[in-house]
């Protein structure tokens, strides 16, 4: 018998260094005018989100890194190479560590 303990969400990050140079989205269609991803290997690395109309969207965008670890794109993102889907609790405590 399986039980479900919690629900991990994906948090969309990136670096302020990265956002001064691409600018900030504010919509998920903003993400289409100039950026980019960190692609973690073996994942649709389509972006998945809910609109302002309750409609589903997904994106995808061109990636810079592509790679199977996920600690080297944490640190691709933090050094403004791109935009990182990451699961929540591993953004919060980078977040907490001052990243």
């Amino acid at each position: 018998m399986a039980r479900k303990i919690t629900s991990i969400k994906t948090l969309l990050v990136a670096s302020q260094s990265y956002l001064n140079e691409h600018g900030t989205p504010q919509v998920p269609s903003d993400l289409l005018h100039g950026h980019n991803k960190l692609h973690y290997r073996n994942t649709s690395g389509v972006f998945h989100f809910i609109d302002e109309q309750d409609r589903k969207v997904q994106i995808n965008l061109p990636s810079t890194i592509i790679s199977n670890n996920g600690d080297y794109l944490s640190q691709c993102a933090l050094e403004g190479l791109g935009i990182i889907s990451t699961p929540d609790l591993s953004a919060i405590k980078k977040y907490n560590q001052g990243n």
